[in-house]
């Protein structure tokens, strides 16, 4: 009975340590997407990004808000370029959306492995996003190229 209990303490113990191990590792491997996504955003943002793609990665127990977002393209309101294309009459305001207005970018809430696929040029919002264009950038875009 006694090497029975002994056995069983000893079996808790194990268990315990492996939890306590898979817990650390969790909390890390967090820790380190959280500190990637922030560098991203961080470079995306001195090199002058006009927005990003929302890219969800579907899991066992994914967030419904993040599902909802996977695949929409979010502009900076401060980019240099986005402010021209207001100007000039090349984007719709009206399908627009912010990154300015969401709780967080991809890969900031607890687990969260969402990414932003960033975006650096008109043609390439245009090329994610071409329903945020007006006629008159198709116009001037065919006359450029």
């Amino acid at each position: 009975m006694r090497k029975l209990r002994a056995d069983r303490d000893n079996i808790s113990k194990a268990a315990e340590k492996a939890l306590a191990r898979y817990e650390a590792q969790r909390v890390t491997q967090d820790q380190a997407h959280k500190l990637a996504a922030g560098i991203a955003e961080t470079i995306a943002v001195n090199n002058q990004a006009l927005g990003f793609v929302w890219e969800h990665h579907w899991s066992k127990h994914p967030r419904e808000d993040h599902e909802k977002r996977d695949g929409i393209v979010y502009l900076y309101r401060d980019s240099p370029i986005i402010r021209l294309a207001h100007s000039k009459g090349w984007i719709r305001n009206s399908s627009i959306e912010y990154v300015e207005d969401l709780p967080e970018i991809p890969g900031q809430e607890i687990n969260c492995r969402c990414t932003a696929s960033y975006i650096y040029s008109l043609s390439g919002l245009y090329r994610k996003a071409p329903y945020m264009f007006t006629q008159k950038y198709v116009d001037a875009r065919s006359q450029i190229t």
